[in-house]
């Protein structure tokens, strides 16, 4: 599969997660929102689904930097692409122009470019592979915090109402989970490649 085409699939992915977070603030605020009707013993609930709106609007930002990551991943490989291209003809001009002293200037400066345009593709795949991972991790903690709300929501007066809305956003944390496991599989496979 071609390398614009792993770019982009990642890039969607990332867009749906960013889906499933607004669905996860969505069900927290509802959660909370119902929990503020409840008894003395829904605090710790309403505690815990208020970190998990915290961090559904961290994980916006943290959404937007992995998108913006994406796209200077994309940059870069564009960018390696083209230098490539540039070089096969060049190298190819050469051949055919035979030995000069400008020439070899030339060609040894194109080495130079298409040097750096593969470095910089490789660390711009680095940092985005750093930051999915960071992500998951956040995610990872995110996903504890619901099963807190969960436990404490099974003290609370009218917890089965609650119930509903924990389920949906532990369902949403496995799928962003499984969504940036993904992403990260491709792109540490990419890495060692």
């Amino acid at each position: 599969m071609s390398e614009f085409i792993k770019i982009t699939q990642a890039n969607e992915s990332i867009k749906n997660s960013l889906d499933l977070s607004y669905a996860i603030k969505l069900d927290a605020l509802n959660a909370l929102f119902a929990a503020s009707r409840g008894d003395e013993r829904g605090r710790g609930f309403s505690v815990a689904v208020s970190e998990l709106v915290g961090f559904s609007k961290f994980f916006d930002q943290t959404t937007a930097d992995l998108s913006s990551r994406i796209e200077r991943n994309l940059i870069a490989y564009s960018e390696l692409v083209r230098y490539e291209h540039r070089y096969r003809l060049f190298v190819r001009g050469c051949s055919l122009a035979g030995d000069n002293e400008q020439i070899t200037r030339w060609h040894a400066e194109a080495d130079r470019r298409f040097s750096r345009a593969q470095r910089d593709h490789r660390l711009t795949k680095k940092h985005f592979l750093l930051s999915v991972r960071n992500t998951l991790k956040q995610c990872l903690q995110s996903k504890i915090i619901s099963l807190r709300a969960k436990i404490e929501s099974s003290y609370s007066e009218g917890g089965s109402e609650y119930q509903e809305f924990l389920q949906r956003i532990e369902d949403n944390f496995e799928q962003i989970m499984k969504t940036l496991k993904s992403i990260e599989k491709q792109f540490a496979l990419q890495a060692n490649g």
